[in-house]
C-alpha cells in the first residue's frame, strides 16, 4: 500500500465518522488563522460550530530486515501520520465532552479499519493532546491523534 493509499484510507475512515465536520486530507493553507477557522465553519443538526479534522504525514522512516540471508530482505517504510481535531469552544452545550466522543469515535474509526485492514502493520491510534487553545482569537477545542503505520515495499 502506497503513501497516497494509506493517506486517502486514513481520510476516508475519519471522514465517515458521524458528525466529524469539515475533513481535509492535508493541512489547509490559509494566510490568516481568521481563513484558517472558515475552513471549519460547518453546520451540525442545524447548530453553526468549527469543527473538523486534518490529516498529515509527519514523519517517514525506513528500515531494512534480513531474514535468513541476503535473498530475503524486506524493506519496510514506517509512516507517522497526525489527525489533528479542532472544535468552537462552548460551555453552555458542553462542547469538551461532545467533541471528546467524536475523537473517541475517530480512534476507533482508525483502529478498526487500519490496524484491521490491509495495511501491513499498524498501532493503536493514539490521542496524545486533548486541550484547550486559542486560535485567531477563537478558544477552541484541540485534539492531536498519531497513527503508524508499516508500509512493505
Amino acid at each position: 500500500m502506497s503513501e497516497a493509499a494509506i493517506r486517502a484510507s486514513i481520510f476516508a475512515l475519519v471522514d465517515g465518522v458521524a458528525n466529524s465536520g469539515n475533513v481535509y486530507d492535508l493541512e489547509p493553507f490559509a494566510d490568516t488563522w481568521d481563513v484558517f477557522l472558515d475552513r471549519f465553519k460547518t453546520t451540525i443538526s442545524g447548530v453553526a460550530m468549527i469543527r473538523g479534522f486534518t490529516v498529515s504525514c509527519e514523519a517517514i522512516a525506513r528500515e531494512g530486515m534480513v531474514a535468513g540471508g541476503a535473498r530475503n530482505t524486506i524493506n519496510r517504510s514506517a509512516y507517522t501520520y497526525k489527525v489533528r481535531g479542532y472544535q468552537g469552544f462552548d460551555y453552555e452545550t458542553s462542547t469538551e465532552k461532545a467533541f471528546l466522543l467524536i475523537v473517541l469515535a475517530v480512534m476507533d474509526a482508525l483502529d478498526g479499519g487500519i490496524v484491521s485492514g490491509d495495511v501491513f502493520n499498524a498501532q493503536l491510534a493514539q490521542l496524545d493532546v486533548y486541550q484547550p487553545r486559542v486560535i485567531g482569537g477563537v478558544l477552541c477545542h484541540y485534539a492531536e491523534i498519531t497513527q503508524m503505520v508499516w508500509e512493505q515495499i
